[in-house]
């Protein structure tokens, strides 16, 4: 499978920068045709309920009740918080209308597995989980999906390496010198929060784009394209946030300079020409449609959903 046939020709925007950082704006002259809905809005709404599979609950798996006529897409890393122990999602996922099925998720919190997380919105524990909106920052999101496409090169489906990703949250955590009780992601966010509302304010939603790649001190580190504006300015600000995470981490490790530091900025045609030549393998998607994958000979890892031949959300993440 060539990457011509899977991604649309796309069109690369100004850049918005702060403070080291810029994203990209991406744009596409056709739009998606899927309809669904984002997991953050479904559940809000009531359309979408997420659990423990059952009362003793399983760590690598979650049930998605979708009682809605319309499909509920879940992206790649977004977290979901309450159960037993928050979790994040370990690939995207297009949940059909009116079905209930099993989610691949990871654990993005140590030291917990009872019903007495809290979400954001309340202080009652909450058995049902709700999105979070946060995701996984490259380098955890990287090391996410090698593991997930080793699985399904494997044949043992879309499981990730816990240990691993437990080990990139905890130095995440150090680096960055946030305390937590449980080594939960979220709190990584809680403890930045004032920092990256700095960052979503200075780097807003465009208008019009479907996708954004992000650019930390010069280094291409993440592309993602949806097949929608709406969908993208869903995860627009969960995004940006990812990314200033990275920025904040070189800077703590003093492995950038100051925050108002200029950087060259790179070649994302070339970035997204490199994996035009990568073997894109087809996988069994959770829930509906059909999941590619590819890996480059310098170690950037790609992925893309599709539904009825339609890109629902496609990605690229380069090598560390």
């Amino acid at each position: 499978m060539n990457m011509t046939d899977i991604f649309p020709e796309i069109q690369v925007g100004e850049a918005l920068t702060h403070s080291g950082l810029a994203v990209f704006p991406l744009y596409v002259d056709s739009r998606g045709g899927v309809d669904y809905q984002v997991a953050a809005a479904a559940l809000a709404s009531g359309q979408v309920s997420v659990e423990e599979v059952d009362s003793a609950g399983q760590v690598p798996f979650l049930r998605v009740t979708n009682s809605g006529d319309t499909r509920v897409f879940f992206m790649e890393g977004e977290e979901l918080v309450g159960g037993k122990q928050n979790r994040a999602v370990n690939t995207s996922v297009l949940a059909g209308s009116n079905s209930s099925i099993r989610i691949p998720v990871s654990c993005v919190e140590e030291r917990r597995w009872h019903f007495g997380g809290f979400n954001r919105d309340s202080d009652a524990p909450s058995e049902e989980m709700v999105s979070e909106l946060n995701c996984f920052s490259p380098e955890v999101r990287l090391s996410l999906r090698e593991s997930v496409s080793e699985s399904l090169l494997r044949k043992q489906g879309h499981s990730s390496a816990q240990g691993e990703l437990w080990d990139e949250i905890k130095k995440e955590q150090d680096d960055l010198k946030v305390s937590s009780s449980t080594r939960a992601m979220k709190d990584t966010y809680e403890s930045y929060r004032a920092r990256l509302e700095e960052f979503k304010a200075s780097l807003k939603y465009p208008g019009e784009a479907v996708g954004m790649v992000g650019v930390v001190d010069g280094e291409l580190v993440s592309f993602d394209l949806f097949d929608r504006e709406s969908t993208c300015a869903s995860f627009w600000e969960r995004l940006v946030s990812s990314y200033t995470l990275s920025r904040l981490k070189k800077r703590a490790l003093a492995l950038a300079g100051s925050l108002d530091e200029e950087f060259d900025l790179p070649d994302i045609e070339g970035f997204i020409e490199a994996s035009r030549k990568a073997d894109w393998r087809t996988h069994e998607a959770v829930g509906e449609g059909v999941e590619y994958r590819a890996k480059t000979e310098d170690g950037m890892e790609g992925f893309a959903l599709q539904f009825d031949g339609k890109l629902v959300h496609g990605s690229l993440l380069a090598a560390k």
